[in-house]
């Protein structure tokens, strides 16, 4: 939670960086740069790699911060933004360098199991699409509502819902390939 959204003030800052406050950026970047990059690390897997990510998404925020309407909260806002940027972010560097996502980063230690069992996850969720790979770690990983995953990506309750069931099937058959049944 932000120590600024009280009074308004988080909109005002908002407002103030979108305007070239060099201040006002700075107190955006100060207030959520550890929140972009671990976002930025779990869809990484790689703290260098999620550093340069991160940095991709300040520079493009302070660009595209006059597009925030208010109408969702601006973590919600900036969560999408973020999971955008970096999703591109790491298509390009793939591109350039056959760059391998390490999936293991999608999956919380805590909730990790084996050793094992963590490599299987990953690799499983390393062979779904990016959204039903997003869409998945958005729910699972990162314990989102359907309604908190509907405002970071501007979809309906029921099309969260929707595609999670489908992203769990596609899953599944990932796993029953991978393991033979």
């Amino acid at each position: 939670m932000s120590k600024y959204t009280e009074d308004g003030l988080e909109r005002v800052i908002i407002s103030r960086a979108a305007s070239g406050d060099t201040g006002a950026m700075r107190a955006v970047y100060d207030e959520y740069s550890g929140f972009v990059w671990n976002l930025a690390l779990k869809f990484t897997g790689d703290e260098t790699l999620a550093e340069d990510a991160a940095s991709e998404v300040f520079v493009r925020l302070f660009k595209k911060l006059g597009k925030f309407r208010g109408r969702s909260s601006f973590r919600t806002w900036l969560y999408r933004f973020t999971v955008n940027t970096v999703i591109n972010f790491v298509k390009k560097q793939r591109r350039r360098n056959s760059l391998p996502l390490k999936e293991s980063a999608y999956l919380p230690e805590e909730d990790a199991g084996t050793l094992e069992e963590r490599d299987l996850a990953a690799r499983l969720l390393g062979e779904l699409g990016g959204e039903e790979r997003m869409i998945l770690i958005l729910r699972e990983a990162e314990g989102m509502s359907y309604s908190e995953i509907a405002g970071v990506l501007g979809i309906k309750v029921p099309a969260v819902k929707s595609r999670i069931y489908r992203a769990r099937m596609r899953l599944r058959e990932v796993y029953e390939t991978v393991e033979g049944i």
